[in-house]
């Protein structure tokens, strides 16, 4: 995280996040391939649904975790090419990430469109990499359990994105677009 990375004054640091705020302006963001911005996107997308009253804890949660998924997937295994099985489950994919960042710089770009109304989130998450493919993709069957006796979250990204929205992918897997529409229950009066 930048506010951790050496040799950066406090005035570097703070100066880097004013400007990142400047990216998440407006319904269409272009970002750089840069994980500590990931953090900031997630804090616009929540404000975003609770200015719209989507404000149960639980749809919130979910839809944040699969927003933070489809755009750590985007940046980290589109733009920078980083493959599940070159690293095990334990890895953090955020350091992985920016030690890939500061051997060799990702130039990559990163777009992301959404439309959240009342009643409908919907996202669309494009990168400039390799793509994947989607098509071959099967839902986890990870169980594997970390030392708290807790499921690993590593290589179960796909499986959270589907939970809580529906997922679309296209142009060879460099795109994801995901709808949720409200349910009856989650209705604001």
């Amino acid at each position: 995280m930048v506010a951790e990375s050496p040799g950066l004054t406090f005035s570097e640091k703070k100066a880097y996040i004013l400007r990142s705020r400047e990216y998440f302006e407006g319904d269409s963001w272009i970002l750089p391939t840069d994980v500590d911005l990931i953090g900031l996107a997630d804090k616009e997308f929540v404000r975003r649904l609770k200015k719209l009253g989507w404000d149960k804890k639980e749809p919130i949660d979910a839809l944040r975790n699969a927003f933070n998924e489809a755009m750590v997937n985007s940046m980290a295994h589109g733009n920078q090419g980083l493959k599940r099985e070159d690293y095990d489950s334990s890895t953090n994919i955020y350091q992985l990430s920016r030690n890939a960042n500061m051997i060799d710089p990702c130039r990559r770009l990163l777009w992301v469109d959404f439309e959240i109304s009342r009643d409908r989130v919907y996202v669309k998450i494009r990168d400039e990499g390799n793509g994947f493919p989607f098509e071959e993709e099967k839902p986890s069957d990870n169980t594997e359990l970390n030392e708290d006796g807790l499921l690993k979250l590593r290589g179960n990204g796909m499986t959270i994105m589907k939970a809580a929205f529906d997922v679309k992918y296209s142009d060879g897997g460099r795109v994801v677009e995901m709808t949720r529409e409200r349910q009856k229950q989650e209705k604001v009066i």
